[in-house]
């Protein structure tokens, strides 16, 4: 991946026209892969930073493990589910990266759901 270049890989077909649409309300610019991750990620190339937002049932084994051979500095995810959160957390951690911090987010008050976002470096 050239340095400067956006990429965004969503397999969801709604989530891609959402996407395309808030990066052009934001005046911004990514190529937008309608694909799924596990398979589109190894040909996306290189990468400073990475910000994954998986369904409920967390990041596939595949992705976890492309994740941990990229070269990608810098990891940010967004979960939706503490324990799968956890995890992933055990997995990304075992060997490539560490947790900088993490920010728990109660986007649905007076629910017990909450969205947690993690900070990672590669160490």
């Amino acid at each position: 991946m050239e340095k400067g270049i956006r990429r965004a890989a969503e397999s969801y077909g709604s989530s891609v026209r959402d996407l395309r649409r808030n990066l052009d309300n934001a005046n911004l610019y990514a190529q937008v892969i309608g694909g799924d991750v596990a398979r589109e990620l190894p040909g996306m190339g290189y990468a400073d930073v990475a910000v994954i937002d998986p369904p409920r049932a967390g990041l596939a084994t595949e992705v976890i493990d492309s994740l941990c051979d990229s070269g990608v500095q810098q990891l940010v995810y967004v979960s939706c589910d503490p324990s799968t959160l956890a995890r992933d957390l055990a997995l990304l951690c075992r060997d490539s990266f560490r947790i900088e911090r993490i920010t728990p987010v109660d986007l649905f008050p007076q629910t017990y759901h909450v969205e947690t976002v993690v900070v990672m470096t590669r160490n």
